[in-house]
């Protein structure tokens, strides 16, 4: 894992001092993995061995997505006397209409789930466990937020992929100025209910990730007072992030910090569940790296009873890595956190790992430089995406969940499209 991870640091140095690229993708990619790697070879709390197939894996995807992302052109703003490339805020502009209607109905829908996380605390249920409760995770399996499948499957499919795009727009916002302040505001407050009611910690990391991200990728046109309110957000998500964290526990907790559990358990759990499935022979061909298309197809087959090739039996793994919780230190158990490259592991071993790394690193190479030649809102929002898909990496293949999916169409729905040219020069 050092050789790994040094690798990867050196890709790094060379992205950021060479090339001057800030918000490449290969820059959040080497960033995620390098925090995950280093945790994990630090390990001052005897975490569960990794076997060297594990290692093997983690090798091939991170340098074939880096392969794969790897561009040979270097697009960078020029400081000089040479034109600046500007974001143009004409060729795209926020649907209001369509913007509004998300925040309310996420609004209605997070009021009555905080209601629900209240009356659980109430009863006594601890707050790191109202999560256990939404996903229905072992001694919470008969207890739901929800009344109906239904209701369930709409937080899962509507309400869970509005947040992430709202958050994006919210962020994107502060910059372009396009919606009114009293969306920021109700944006924000639809946020931290929803952050409040699910336990949830993700949308505060990405928030984190994403502010980054808008500072470097607009730090031409951006105020200093902008400048310095985008800095107290980032801080601001930071502790939210440590708050939530040390609020969450892990199972049978036995002094290890969530902090720093969270950013490595995911290598230990990943050489786990490969030699189970080393040993029961599990193949998915295909099926855990389309997973994502594939729930929306087999949901609507099942109306008629019938299913694609594998599904199921694919369907069948991911439930178990779900509801069986793995010790990976002496007092604490995990579960879920596998990475991205057990995904493609499933389909096809380690050819798998090294052509669905490939594939991301070519998407995000190609959304990238589609993000340099058009500047404009809609194709920041895809990017932000991307970025996103990037950052859950180390946890799990985001693409294989269709609610991340969903994710696109909110993008698509917000913004609307001109006929005016996308590149304005001054």
């Amino acid at each position: 894992m050092i050789i790994i991870d040094i690798i990867l640091a050196l890709v790094l140095l060379w992205h950021v001092i060479v090339k001057k690229q800030l918000y490449s993708p290969v820059i959040f990619w080497c960033g995620i993995w390098i925090l995950s790697l280093t945790f994990a070879i630090i390990d001052p709390y005897e975490m569960r061995g990794v076997s060297d197939k594990g290692v093997f894996i983690i090798g091939i995807g991170t340098i074939a997505f880096v392969i794969g992302s790897a561009s040979k052109s270097a697009y960078r703003f020029v400081l000089g006397n040479h034109k600046k490339r500007m974001l143009d805020v004409s060729a795209n502009s926020f649907n209001k209409r369509n913007c509004y209607i998300l925040v309310l109905v996420t609004a209605v829908f997070n009021f009555s789930m905080m209601m629900s996380a209240l009356a659980f605390l109430r009863a006594g249920i601890a707050f790191g466990n109202l999560r256990d409760i939404l996903f229905g995770y072992g001694e919470y399996s008969d207890i739901s937020f929800f009344g109906n499948t239904f209701l369930s499957t709409f937080n899962s499919w509507v309400n869970g992929p509005a947040m992430s795009i709202l958050l994006i727009i919210l962020l994107l916002n502060l910059v372009v100025k396009q919606l009114p302040r009293l969306f920021n505001i109700c944006v924000l407050l639809d946020l931290a209910i929803y952050v409040f009611a699910t336990s949830g910690r993700m949308l505060i990391m990405h928030a984190v990730i994403f502010v980054f991200f808008l500072y470097f990728y607009h730090r031409i046109q951006i105020s200093r007072k902008l400048k310095r309110g985008i800095r107290w957000i980032g801080i601001s998500a930071i502790v939210i992030l440590f708050v939530l964290t040390f609020f969450r526990e892990g199972k049978t907790t036995g002094g290890v910090p969530n902090i720093y559990s969270y950013f490595c358990i995911n290598i230990p759990l990943l050489s786990h569940w490969v030699d189970y499935v080393d040993s029961n022979n599990v193949v998915t061909y295909g099926n855990s790296f389309f997973r994502g298309i594939l729930e929306l197809v087999n949901f609507l087959l099942g109306k008629l009873e019938i299913s694609t090739p594998g599904f199921w039996d694919m369907q069948e793994m991911f439930t178990l890595i779900q509801n069986r919780w793995v010790q990976v230190f002496p007092k604490n158990r995990y579960n879920a956190f596998v990475s991205c490259f057990f995904y493609f592991y499933m389909d096809f071993k380690a050819i798998g790992v090294a052509l669905g790394s490939f594939i991301f690193g070519k998407v995000s190479k190609w959304s990238y430089k589609n993000l340099l030649k058009e500047r404009s809102l809609y194709v920041e929002i895809i990017y932000m995406l991307i970025i996103q898909l990037i950052i859950d990496s180390f946890i799990r293949w985001q693409a294989g969940n269709f609610a991340f999916l969903v994710t696109f169409f909110y993008a698509n729905i917000c913004t609307r499209k001109s006929k005016k040219k996308n590149l304005q020069d001054e």
